[in-house]
């Protein structure tokens, strides 16, 4: 559905055009216009072809379309055949979508995380900073204390932080 613009609206432009496509007052042409769940497509279709055709008796499209509508669930009809086909694809396309955006969710939000712990840990590894120690001194200028060891971070942590990098690189919507 477009956004801005009321169903009513849709609606009847969808019914002042749906006369000349083929075939006439299509169902499958109103359920992409509206694009909304199955029971809310029908309940809107059949509301509107019912108040059309009884504004319109002479109107034997509409008529007809309407009746074609009512054997959707008739197994043995062409129609049940079509709308059963497109409603499965439909919802078919719709998990596809949530998928490949709970994919992107969950990517996003481990490279996220990826990311905090590189900057956790790089904060903590440049807290070990060497001390201004003179140019005569013995001392590694790189530890500036027993304290600052406990504080640099485990090869664990190195490795974990570096493997959620790494899978971050994979696109899981592409498979």
């Amino acid at each position: 559905m477009l956004k801005g613009i009321s169903d009513n609206q849709v609606y009847d432009h969808w019914l002042r055009s749906a006369g000349s496509i083929e075939p006439a007052y299509d169902y499958f042409s109103f359920a992409d216009l509206v694009n909304r769940d199955r029971a809310t497509t029908n309940v809107s279709y059949l509301s509107i072809m019912n108040h059309f055709s009884k504004k319109h008796p002479s109107n034997e499209q509409a008529v007809s379309a309407l009746n074609t509508f009512n054997k959707r669930k008739t197994s043995d009809s062409n129609f049940h055949k079509k709308y059963e086909d497109y409603w499965h694809e439909r919802d078919e396309h719709t998990l596809i979508i949530r998928m490949r955006n709970r994919a992107l969710s969950t990517t996003e939000s481990v490279h996220s995380d990826a990311c905090e712990q590189v900057e956790r840990l790089s904060k903590k590894a440049c807290q070990i900073a060497p001390s201004s120690v003179d140019s005569g001194s013995s001392v590694s200028p790189v530890l500036e204390s027993a304290e600052s060891v406990s504080t640099m971070p485990s090869e664990t942590e190195i490795e974990y932080a570096l493997k959620a990098i790494a899978e971050t690189k994979y696109d899981l919507c592409d498979k």
